[in-house]
């Protein structure tokens, strides 16, 4: 667990709120659950973990390759590659 609120300390809810899609289901008035609003940070993590050179994903993904730049400046590691 430590790990998990270490890694939700670099991320504000600003940021994350940034999304469209959450941008857009505020709006709605429509909700959103935690694990959805984890799930960015905990797939750019995920990245980092794995220590890959590149990512390649769909235009629904690009804010969750963006959290693993984020994550990198954190953990003084960066991407090759980015290809939202």
């Amino acid at each position: 667990m430590r790990e998990v609120l270490t890694l939700a300390s670099q991320m504000t809810v600003q940021q994350m709120l940034e999304r469209d899609m959450f941008d857009k289901r505020i709006k709605e008035g429509r909700p959103i659950s935690l694990h959805e609003f984890m799930y960015p940070l905990m797939q750019g993590y995920d990245s980092v973990a794995m220590n890959v050179d590149g990512e390649i994903g769909g235009n629904d993904q690009t804010f969750n390759m963006l959290c693993a730049v984020i994550d990198e400046d954190n953990e003084e590691q960066r991407k090759n590659l980015l290809l939202p």
